[in-house]
């Protein structure tokens, strides 16, 4: 039996739905979800724009990082995928990509090493990402969830205590992280 949440989200999505296939195109149309995880706001979103924005994802980690530094985030995440783990960026991309604008290209090399020798680091390193537990990731496997009521969600709520700060996003995730492995205990 569906609790009304699910009754509610089903019918907002199904409306959505709806208006794509009224479109004149409805194939270059998807279903985006522009809430969160636990309250979905269905709407829908072009292809092009969706394929443009992960061409722009793509070219923020190329330009974020050397080939072996990729490569090995890539072996990363496959390791994850197999185990069944998502890959979640400490760093977000996006605050690594405003720094670095901010830069010139050998203050971008200064920062990264300084953040380096403090345990942080900028965007598709391995070192910067972690495994966390998405949707298709069994319940009895240990683990931060990535979306609703993991990473995403605590990054939101803190992200006026980052910047400006030397608080790093690490830090609030590993006491996140310590925070639900002594609940866990407890129990």
């Amino acid at each position: 039996m569906k609790t009304f949440r699910e009754f509610l989200e089903e019918a907002t999505r199904e409306e959505a739905d709806k208006k794509r296939q009224a479109k004149a195109n409805p194939n270059d149309w998807v279903l985006n979800n522009t809430g969160s995880t636990e309250n979905p706001k269905w709407g829908l979103k072009s292809k092009s724009a969706r394929s443009a924005q992960a061409k722009r994802r793509t070219d923020t980690i190329k330009s974020l990082n050397t080939d072996d530094e990729r490569k090995a985030a890539k072996r990363k995440s496959e390791r994850a995928a197999r185990r069944g783990y998502e890959i979640h960026h400490i760093t977000p991309l996006h605050h690594s990509a405003k720094l670095k604008t901010s830069m010139t290209g050998a203050e971008w090399e200064k920062r990264k090493a300084e953040d380096a020798e403090d345990g942080i680091y900028h965007g598709h390193h391995p070192k910067n990402l972690m495994h966390v537990k998405g949707p298709n990731t069994s319940a009895d496997k240990p683990g931060v969830r990535h979306r609703a009521g993991g990473a995403h969600e605590l990054e939101s709520k803190v992200k006026d205590i980052v910047s400006g700060s030397r608080i790093t996003y690490r830090d609030l995730l590993a006491a996140a992280v310590k925070k639900q492995r002594r609940a866990a205990k407890d129990k």
